[in-house]
């Protein structure tokens, strides 16, 4: 190796620890993230059509600008309603993936003013579609 680039290689390090290091006091500075504001968020993955407790739940302060719409900022808000999806965790909870309170599983789905109803099929369905299929 030169002597060239043997002096170039300390140089080279110091000035990449020192960028290192100045991003990341910057990015720890409060001034970097914005306005943070509480958003809840599951402590744990919530299962579909599963009623939502306080312990399911927890805060957890974002910036402003990356809050989606509709997610709530009070726990409160979110307690004895249960989730339409799955939700995963620290994923932020929106007002569109719960169903209103007091309402649970499919009822939630169904709009006001219809109905649901199951509708049995016979249980040899499966077998009679094979045989009369056509090939």
């Amino acid at each position: 190796m030169k002597p060239q680039s043997i002096a170039v290689l300390p140089l080279a390090l110091v000035c990449g620890i020192s960028a290192a290091v100045g991003l990341r006091t910057y990015l720890q500075s409060p001034s970097a993230l914005g306005d943070l504001i509480a958003v809840v968020v599951p402590a744990v993955v919530i299962s579909r059509n599963a009623m939502i407790n306080a312990t399911m739940l927890h805060t957890k302060n974002l910036p402003r600008d990356v809050v989606p719409d509709g997610a709530f900022s009070a726990i409160e808000d979110v307690v004895e309603r249960s989730a339409l999806t799955a939700l995963a965790r620290n994923e932020p909870i929106l007002n569109a993936r719960l169903s209103p309170k007091g309402q649970r599983g499919l009822a939630a789905l169904i709009p006001k003013g219809m109905r649901g109803y199951t509708i049995s099929i016979g249980c040899n369905y499966r077998f009679r579609s094979r045989r009369h299929r056509r090939m």
